[in-house]
């Protein structure tokens, strides 16, 4: 950003013709950097347009100087981006007094963003300090930052992206939900974020499940019945992305269990083969445990009945999965992830963390499903 006889001009905004037309006349005309001393426009090796101080020249703002060609292509970029999505733009706007000095700022609605880019080295408070600043004059802030800073702006807590690499594209590490970071375009990010779809949650529901059964032999009976569990589940978001999710513990003795969600549709996939027949859910006394629970009983008898205790030792388990309709309750940890999200005929994602979620059955089973692989930190 500069000052032509007075008025700002925007580099990043100026067309080609208005480009060659600033650098042919400015040696006659008044060209200020945003610091008041005399400047110059060039265009770099990559076609950026931009302004630089004129040779010889000093100014008495130390990030006028302190500023890289990397960084100061970052703002144009982010502008650039910030206008295609619709938001008034301007690259370098102070306060009064310079309480604060955005890299871009953008506004739309009443709303204003700060993009700010931090290219050298930060720490954490200085990360703090300024979001705090920018929080204190109604402005939300966004970092994009160098890989030097990641640990910094992540101690600092301050939303961030971390760049890829040092030089052009200036792809930034972007998760999608339930996916580890990975290279996303600056434009696509500064795009997702000013459309309000970089999220904080992920809305999830379960669209199949792994079942483990086994058949045995009731104790009282001597007839054998099938009993089987949920092992594992496979998970889909609003926007349409998928994981996979272990079960990471299976509760003893409890009052209530999961399995009753979908024992219709248990019984519907391993009711039609040679196995035996399923083993209900019921309740049973257990002397051993001591207290009455929701256990696996036998299909011929209302005597007999599996013990978790037993079910614990077993190694003869098989599996098979099948799709599933039911609301199954998952852990919290899976909802709780930062994600550039997509509206891909659905909708995205709801942050209201009721979503996703069906009905408590025990707390136990709310911890008893997490994803398989956990996402990396690399953020």
């Amino acid at each position: 950003m500069a000052f032509l006889d007075g008025e700002r001009i925007e580099s990043y905004l100026a067309n080609d013709e208005c480009w060659d037309l600033v650098k042919s006349t400015y040696r006659s005309r008044s060209l200020l950097m945003r610091c008041g001393v005399p400047g110059i426009p060039r265009t770099s090796r990559r076609g950026l347009k931009h302004f630089a101080h004129k040779a010889g020249v000093q100014c008495g703002l130390i990030d006028c100087w302190n500023e890289s060609p990397q960084h100061r292509m970052l703002k144009a970029l982010i502008a650039q981006a910030a206008r295609d999505a619709g938001w008034q733009v301007s690259v370098e706007w102070s306060t009064e007094g310079r309480a604060w000095t955005a890299d871009v700022l953008a506004e739309r609605d009443g709303r204003r963003f700060a993009l700010e880019v931090q290219w050298s080295r930060q720490d954490a408070a200085e990360f703090r300090g300024r979001q705090e600043r920018y929080a204190a004059g109604g402005v939300e802030c966004f970092w994009y930052v160098h890989r030097r800073n990641k640990d910094e702006a992540r101690r600092a807590n301050v939303p961030h992206v971390v760049f890829e690499g040092d030089d052009a594209p200036f792809d930034v590490l972007a998760e999608k939900a339930f996916q580890q970071a990975t290279a996303t375009s600056l434009h696509a990010h500064v795009t997702a974020l000013l459309s309000g779809l970089y999220l904080d949650r992920v809305e999830a529901r379960v669209t199949s499940v792994t079942i483990h059964f086994l058949s045995d032999a009731c104790w009282a009976c001597k007839r054998p019945s099938t009993i089987w569990r949920i092992s594992a589940a496979s998970l889909r978001s609003r926007c349409q992305e998928t994981t996979d999710a272990a079960r990471t513990d299976f509760p003893l003795w409890p009052a209530k269990r999961i399995e009753t969600l979908i024992a219709a549709d248990v019984a519907t996939v391993l009711g039609k083969g040679s196995l035996p027949p399923l083993a209900p859910l019921r309740m049973h006394h257990s002397k051993k445990a001591g207290k009455t629970y929701l256990a696996s009983g036998c299909a011929h008898c209302r005597i007999g009945f599996f013990g978790d205790g037993f079910l614990e030792l077993e190694t003869r388990w098989k599996s098979v999965t099948i799709p599933v309709t039911a609301r199954i309750p998952l852990a919290e940890d899976l909802f709780a992830q930062v994600h550039l999200c997509a509206d891909k005929g659905f909708g995205p994602c709801s942050q209201d963390p009721s979503e996703g979620r069906s009905r408590r059955l025990t707390g136990t089973f709310l911890a008893s499903i997490s994803a398989a692989s956990r996402r990396a930190q690399t953020q």
